[in-house]
């Protein structure tokens, strides 16, 4: 089943940007990309191997001390998955989405 994702980072490199789309192409063949706003990844596996999850924790490889947030966007509902900065606590951090973007 076809997943679709949306990746948003703090600011990035282009280095960084051009190591994430290695690693996610070679750890996920067939998977498409879209990279036209900065810090804005849209991404379809359709295959539906990925997770908002492993999604997250591919991007923290490459996105070294930056807050990530995966979102997983399906017809069933959307999960999401984040990490915070090294400076920054990941409670306070993604408080308004633990509060307000859980499922009823």
């Amino acid at each position: 089943m076809k997943k679709r994702f949306i990746l948003a980072t703090n600011i990035t490199t282009s280095a960084e940007d051009q190591l994430f789309k290695d690693k996610l192409t070679a750890a996920f063949p067939g998977v498409a990309w879209w990279h036209r706003l900065n810090e804005v990844w849209l991404i379809s596996d359709p295959q539906g191997r990925l997770e908002a999850k492993t999604l997250r924790d591919l991007a923290k490889e490459c996105y070294i001390g930056k807050r990530l947030l995966a979102f997983e966007i399906n017809n069933d509902g959307d999960t999401w998955s984040a990490i915070s900065d090294a400076g920054g606590s990941a409670k306070e951090t993604f408080a308004w989405l633990h509060k307000n973007w859980k499922k009823e």
